[in-house]
């Protein structure tokens, strides 16, 4: 079991949680026990990171990290390849930058901005086309399945929303240093996977 699948959330349809009730979804990320996704979120909603914490956190560890502007979220058109991404891979391969991972952030119900998601990607430098990253709000695939946790998360509660103009970069040497940062971010900031 390669690296990715092993942190590939995956969902039961439910279990009892003392806290819930029965019936509630049950939510397993990374090596862990299954737990109740409604648990999850309360702890998830709750962490004190903000964009500045953990830019300033992964900066420590990772100097060359750096906060990207991505685009202008009203004129985000997910699943269209527009200028929007073409500049965002030119700042990147102007940077010097093939491989890399990032966190994408959201806005939760008091306009805060909030760490969601970590990746990883590639600039044209090292793959075909442009880094593929998006903000798509559709969480479930053709068997009506919730595979998205993180787009989930986001259309539980009105309020919450994609942040679509800052990303955080990490550069990194080769395809399999992106995945170890990814691990990093995803363990110590308890992101969600895409």
């Amino acid at each position: 079991m390669g690296l990715r699948t092993w942190f590939k959330p995956w969902w039961k349809p439910t279990i009892d949680c003392e806290k819930h009730g029965k019936g509630n979804d049950t939510f397993k990320r990374g090596g862990g026990n299954a737990e109740c996704w409604s648990c999850y979120i309360d702890e998830f909603v709750n962490r004190n990171d903000t964009l500045e914490t953990v830019e300033n956190r992964v900066q420590k560890k990772y100097p060359k990290a750096k906060l990207y502007y991505f685009c202008d979220p009203d004129n985000y058109v997910h699943g269209k390849i527009t200028g929007i991404e073409r500049e965002f891979n030119k700042q990147l391969c102007n940077n010097n930058i093939g491989w890399f991972t990032y966190v994408s952030f959201y806005y939760n119900t008091n306009r805060k901005i909030k760490p969601l998601v970590a990746g990883k990607s590639g600039t044209d430098k090292v793959k075909a086309g442009y880094p593929d990253i998006g903000f798509s709000y559709s969480y479930k695939n053709k068997s009506n399945r919730i595979t998205q946790p993180a787009r989930y998360f986001l259309s539980m509660k009105k309020g919450r929303d994609w942040c679509k103009d800052k990303i955080l970069v990490i550069p990194a040497n080769c395809e399999g240093e992106a995945f170890g940062i990814e691990t990093w971010l995803m363990e110590e900031f308890s992101l969600f996977g895409c």
